[in-house]
């Protein structure tokens, strides 16, 4: 049995956002292929807590110990260590681990590579989405650190045993700069029952069984997603996560939130409710026209099997997804409303991108697969 110790600074419970997703479904499958994996939470906590999580997808379940530990940041949310923290926390995972994952590139140089000279244990950081590598995206003042920025991401690079990048882009820039990278893509899982604390704290904040069987699930700009919705009146329209927030003030601003009946806005869903939607939405919108890295949203619908409407700079950030024609790609946004509308109503166009999206999925993204790439890097790393 391998043993790992990754660190990071969610708490995996709570997988609103994607970077704690992309920690639960790192750890899952991991955990899932028969590694021990004890996670080591590092953050403004409240206090420390050791906490059994499950996790679970089509492939089985899961479990992973995480300890959370309070500990101070800088004003730029960079770790301050000491021996009285330090100490306690060496004495507590005295196991012999084969690895040390760090999923926080902040924590590189300092917490990560501190654990992995202290239990002489070989360091591989999991590369997310660099927001630096995109210009596009950056304000005028971001643009001229992009520079350092960038040297930021090959220093802490070269300082890991090992990088795996969740995208083949960010591998390319960084062997360009000599260091040892390989990009496995992401995989897809869901929070245990007994885990999944959102669904014990819904209060109200959303009502599922309000949504009628044929939603389409959205994730795309705010100006898409409303057009989109007002064209298509008769359409359920549902908006999961941080974006549901952001829907919300948009159409306050503009005084249409009283107005577009047909959008459902679901902010804080826990993974019980996720799946349960997936069961009323026949389609999904993933457009990320800036986007920095891999869409997680994407991920989501291809392990649900569900046809996705999406464009060639979203789909193109997995290896394969356009050539295997799993999606329904076009780059004109103005023309999704109508494309939509004609892709709901052809009812064996829907069934076989479904069919592919899963095939998809299961062949490519599956926790297996992850776990086999990972383990393969892995024994190469010791072999070196």
């Amino acid at each position: 049995m391998l043993r790992g110790l990754v660190i990071g600074i969610q708490d995996i419970r709570y997988p609103i956002h994607g970077s704690a997703r992309l920690a639960l479904v790192t750890m899952h499958a991991l955990a899932l292929s028969g590694h021990k994996i004890d996670y080591l939470a590092l953050w403004s906590y409240n206090k420390s807590e050791a906490i059994l999580v499950t996790t679970r997808s089509r492939w089985g379940f899961a479990r992973i110990n995480m300890i959370k530990v309070p500990i101070k940041t800088t004003s730029n949310s960079l770790p301050i260590l000491s021996s009285s923290i330090t100490d306690p926390i060496i004495k507590l995972f005295h196991e012999d681990y084969d690895y040390i994952l760090c999923l926080e590139r902040r924590y590189i140089p300092t917490v990560c590579r501190y654990f992995s000279k202290k239990l002489s244990a070989p360091l591989i950081t999991y590369m997310d989405s660099p927001k630096y590598m995109h210009p596009e995206r950056l304000t005028t003042t971001e643009l001229l650190v992009r520079p350092a920025a960038l040297a930021w991401y090959v220093i802490t690079s070269h300082m890991s045993d090992l990088t795996i990048c969740v995208s083949k882009y960010i591998e390319v820039f960084l062997k360009k700069w000599g260091t040892n990278a390989i990009t496995i893509e992401p995989t897809y899982a869901l929070l245990g029952r007994d885990s999944d604390i959102l669904s014990k704290t819904n209060n109200g904040n959303y009502d599922i069984n309000s949504i009628n069987h044929e939603a389409v699930l959205c994730s795309c700009p705010l100006n898409l997603t409303v057009i989109t919705a007002i064209k298509n009146p008769d359409v359920p329209i549902v908006v999961t996560g941080p974006q549901a927030y952001y829907v919300r003030e948009y159409l306050k601003m503009r005084g249409l939130l009283n107005k577009v009946k047909n959008i459902h806005l679901l902010h804080n869903i826990s993974d019980e409710d996720l799946e349960k939607l997936h069961n009323k939405v026949v389609a999904a919108l993933v457009a990320r026209p800036a986007l920095s890295g891999l869409s997680i949203t994407l991920l989501q619908e291809l392990y649900f099997g569900k046809p996705v409407l999406t464009d060639e700079t979203t789909a193109s950030k997995i290896r394969g997804l356009i050539e295997s024609g799993s999606v329904l790609i076009n780059n004109k946004y103005s023309e999704w409303p109508t494309t939509l509308k004609s892709l709901l109503n052809n009812d064996e166009q829907l069934r076989e991108l479904s069919r592919r999206a899963e095939s998809f999925f299961n062949r490519i993204l599956s926790p297996v697969r992850f776990a086999e790439t990972f383990n393969h890097a892995l024994r190469s790393l010791n072999l070196r």
